[in-house]
């Protein structure tokens, strides 16, 4: 159509036609029908006009101006209006969004720059169901587009896409070259830095910066510097409801701001120093633990278990996979239905039957491998008649519920006719359950119960240091803290005392 001389417009089926009289308008209905063979809905077919909609945008010849419909305009407003309330946001979502506003950008002069970045974003999540965190860079751009559509009339002019001048250049490497070389570096370095920190990490800082900006509003003074009066206010402020444990890590996030300021953090002082050893010895430093699930304990939950019932083996083959791996339980179950990730969470590919027990094999993203380096091989014994196995458990939850994905979560629920992921709010309730049945205080363990007993269990049966640790993946020798060795493991200690004294 161009070639014979008309401006046409194709968007899949739809053509908009525009030409400078409305006999020209009809001809080049004519030429589009007749001899390139279209067939045509006559029902959608608009007469040369000067005033229609194409594409959601009502184009006005006669004023020389493009509208947005005042509905969808006051719909798009709504929705901006609850994404600058959200804090978390799913793929879709964010995808959703994006093409109301690549939509909106037709009008709205300059409105796709303030759009690239949200699509950078989209482009970070894997899946639909995926969710990330707004902040930084995103939300401002939702609130620039937030704050411009609440006063944008959803009108914009024609205007003249000829240049006005001409500029010329040349290919110097100090000129413009240079300088997009040295942005697009800095942008680089940005997303390095934006990944410095895991996820969960990045939670947490935000929780110890959150608290940290309430008390510097509260005493009304800066964030960055901070004296070594204030750090001392502060810990005395973080006293009144935490730990000297918790004390230390939320004083934490001061030092890394003041690092980022290029400022000299306060905490490394001889007076704050004195005010931390204080209120460890006033606060103590003792850690209420969740108390160790016992292989005893284990049988009790089974007879509270229906096992012809799927959510039930689905439970109980977490229970026992989480008590012999020793996995913590942030790779064992999904925190929510939509945020499962098969780089951080064991899926049912990573499982490998064997005549000698189960395989779990790994490369996974948790607290100790930050960066997917290395493989991590977790073996589960098969025990014969035994209704302890975790081979067999594991093995009959795979044949009572398939996997309906790939990847697949490890654990998968039914619920309400549908198959889920088994989350661990779910586990957990189920947990509670189980024990009030039996009449326990529920409040005393959690799913970090299934590693500290199973570690203390290794420890009972003679298994060594080394290997309670390498089975557990700890990095570091934290974990001899979670063993309880029970009182008749400590026995034979005194009774190796009495025996070398009674000679």
């Amino acid at each position: 159509m161009s070639r014979r001389g008309f401006t046409v417009i194709a968007y899949l089926d739809d053509f908009f036609i525009c030409e400078r009289t409305k006999q020209r308008c009809a001809h080049g209905l004519r030429v589009l029908l007749g001899k390139l063979g279209f067939a045509i809905s006559w029902s959608k077919v608009f007469d040369p006009c000067q005033k229609l909609v194409f594409l959601g945008v009502e184009i006005d010849s006669t004023s020389l101006e493009l509208r947005l419909p005042l509905t969808k305009l006051e719909q798009l407003r709504a929705e901006l209006a609850d994404f600058k309330q959200r804090k978390h946001v799913s793929k879709k979502q964010l995808q959703s969004l994006s093409g109301k506003l690549n939509w909106a950008s037709s009008v709205v002069h300059g409105g796709r720059v303030f759009l690239r970045r949200i699509i950078d974003g989209i482009m970070k999540l894997k899946h639909d169901w995926h969710k990330m965190r707004l902040c930084g860079d995103i939300l401002h751009d939702i609130h620039w587009w937030y704050n411009f559509m609440s006063t944008f009339n959803g009108k914009s002019l024609l205007l003249n896409t000829n240049p006005v001048t001409s500029v010329y250049t040349d290919a110097c490497k100090t000129g413009l070259q240079a300088r997009r070389e040295v942005a697009n570096l800095d942008n680089l370095v940005d997303t390095f830095r934006s990944y410095t920190y895991a996820e969960s990490t990045k939670k947490t800082y935000q929780t110890y910066l959150n608290s940290y900006r309430k008390f510097c509003a509260l005493v009304n003074i800066p964030l960055v510097p901070l004296s070594k009066e204030n750090l001392a206010r502060y810990i005395a402020f973080l006293s009144q409801k935490l730990c000297f444990n918790s004390i230390s890590n939320y004083i934490s996030i001061i030092k890394l701001l003041h690092l980022e300021a290029g400022q000299p953090p306060p905490i490394d002082s001889h007076y704050i120093h004195t005010v931390l050893q204080g209120a460890k010895r006033v606060l103590s430093t003792m850690v209420q633990r969740k108390l160790p699930i016992t292989p005893q304990l284990l049988k009790k939950i089974l007879t509270t278990l229906d096992l012809q019932n799927p959510n039930h083996i689905s439970f109980w083959a977490a229970c026992l996979v989480a008590f012999f791996s020793f996995f913590r339980k942030s790779n064992l179950f999904v925190p929510t239905l939509a945020e499962f990730d098969a780089g951080k969470h064991l899926s049912r590919q990573d499982i490998v039957f064997q005549t000698s027990g189960t395989l779990l094999l790994h490369n996974l993203k948790s607290k100790t491998i930050q960066f997917a380096n290395r493989l991590l091989e977790i073996p589960l014994p098969r025990i014969l008649n035994s209704p302890l196995c975790p081979s067999q458990a594991l093995l009959l939850h795979v044949k009572m519920i398939p996997a309906v994905s790939c990847p697949s979560p490890a654990f998968l629920h039914i619920s309400k006719g549908t198959t889920v992921p088994l989350t661990y709010s779910t586990f957990l309730h189920m947990l509670k359950h189980s024990l009030s049945q039996l009449k326990l205080d529920t409040s005393g363990y959690s799913g970090h119960s299934f590693r500290r007993g199973g570690a203390t269990f290794a420890l009972e049966c003679g298994v060594s240091s080394d290997l309670i640790q390498a089975q557990g993946d700890w990095k570091s020798e934290a974990y001899k803290g979670y063993l309880d060795p029970s009182f008749s493991h400590k026995q034979p200690v005194m009774n190796a005392f009495a025996s070398a004294l009674s000679q």
